[in-house]
């Protein structure tokens, strides 16, 4: 077992090295072509800022799938360049709330799980704007519900009062992903219409499209003897790893 740790210990060094190299001739990758901008720290910066971000707790058990969620706004206060205060909404620790849904699939019920997850957190990320009329919002990911939580057409036009929260005295039935996808972008809409500044933060993802942009579209251009093996490694790397 430890040689097969080894061998792919030493596959990741491999690896890594390589997409260092690639970094470098990336940034030389030829004239009039740049794939950086850079970037000066604000200086003396007075801003409020605030950062959003969810939690979820869930458990699959014979007859019913349960789910506690909450999500918890962060704004930072910035005078000078310096972090002058800090304040939650609602609160530093609140209280989670609880879904349940009956007869759903598994991929239905991780839908719903996600989409409720980014509701709870579009929901408070609009409070926040009203209770502390930040200068900007950070959001945890996409600005919007991800393409792979959009229920089938089925799931998406059943009513919302299908899918209710457990709280409620009601149970989510078989629409409850559908029902949650139309809060979220509820949710969702009624945050960008606040007029505020909003940032998607990704710190960690799957997706390859920053990959496949340099290698079909950049590199595509280039005349370089480097620039097959490059492509090779962009077909094999996320862009966490590459950025």
């Amino acid at each position: 077992m430890l040689s097969a740790v080894a061998s792919i210990a030493e596959r990741i060094r491999s690896s890594e090295a390589r997409r260092a190299k690639l970094a470098g001739f990336l940034r030389e990758v030829g004239p009039g072509i740049s794939l950086l901008k850079p970037v000066a720290p604000a200086a003396g910066l007075t801003a409020r800022i605030v950062a959003v971000d969810g939690g979820i707790g869930k458990k699959a058990l014979q007859g019913f799938d349960f789910l506690l969620a909450r999500a918890v706004a962060v704004c930072f206060t910035y005078s000078n360049g310096a972090a002058t205060n800090v304040q939650h909404w609602p609160s530093r620790m609140p209280a989670a709330e609880a879904f349940s849904a009956e007869g759903s699939s598994e991929q239905e019920w991780n839908c719903t799980v996600s989409l409720i997850r980014q509701r709870l957190e579009a929901e408070a990320a609009r409070k926040a704007v009203e209770h502390f009329s930040p200068d900007f919002v950070l959001m945890d990911g996409l600005l919007a519900p991800h393409p792979a939580d959009r229920p089938a057409a089925a799931a998406r036009e059943a009513p919302a009062a299908d899918a209710a929260r457990a709280g409620d005295g009601a149970r989510a039935g078989g629409s409850a992903a559908g029902a949650e996808y139309q809060r979220a972008l509820e949710a969702w809409a009624a945050l960008h219409s606040t007029g505020t500044h909003i940032a998607g933060v990704v710190e960690d993802t799957r997706s390859t499209r920053f990959c496949e942009y340099v290698r079909d579209r950049v590199l595509s251009s280039v005349r370089h003897p480097a620039v097959a093996e490059a492509q090779e490694l962009l077909s094999t790397s996320r862009d966490t790893a590459l950025l």
